[in-house]
């Protein structure tokens, strides 16, 4: 598909340059006017130019998962273009503050997401300016500061409040 598309915007930009640039023009369905093009070492590097570029777009594409963003718009889908929902939460622009939830512990933890593990069974996250509570009078503890959490799927709830919400610092 890329090669169909360097063509085609190559086939473009001959149409739109000055003749004296010695770009031979393309006709995909000659083998003649193939084989000039293949030849031609201007042809050749605006060629390559054009599929770093055309790679770079489509790398941008995927990473930002516009067609998805697109598709959920159209509401031709509800997938999200992530591969689980721990991805799309902490790769959301709503997702900045995090509650941590320790049943076990007896505490809650309050902080802003600072980095955090990508599809990974253990899952990890680091919170800054973080604030530790207890779980059953919601009285704080003490400033935690940055802290550090590596937990299996299971024991742990986490809370994504919302950034009008008034838990923590903000």
């Amino acid at each position: 598909m890329h090669g169909l598309l360097i063509y085609l915007i190559y086939g473009w930009i001959t149409q739109l340059v000055p003749d004296e640039w010695g770009l031979p023009y393309v006709n995909l369905l000659s083998p003649g006017s193939r084989r000039e093009v293949a030849s031609s070492p201007a042809a050749l590097t605006l060629a390559a130019g054009i599929g770093v570029v055309l790679s770079g777009l489509t790398a941008a594409l995927i990473n930002h998962r516009v067609l998805h963003k697109v598709a959920r718009t159209l509401r031709i889908t509800n997938k999200f273009g992530d591969p689980d929902v721990w991805t799309y939460l902490m790769n959301s622009n709503e997702t900045d503050w995090l509650v941590v939830r320790n049943p076990a512990q007896q505490l809650f933890y309050v902080g802003k997401i600072a980095v955090y593990s990508d599809e990974e069974d253990i899952r990890e996250v680091v919170l800054v300016d973080t604030t530790v509570y207890d779980n059953m009078t919601g009285d704080e503890k003490y400033d935690a500061g940055i802290v550090y959490f590596s937990f299996s799927q299971e024991g742990i709830t986490l809370e994504f409040p919302s950034r009008s919400d008034s838990i923590g610092k903000g």
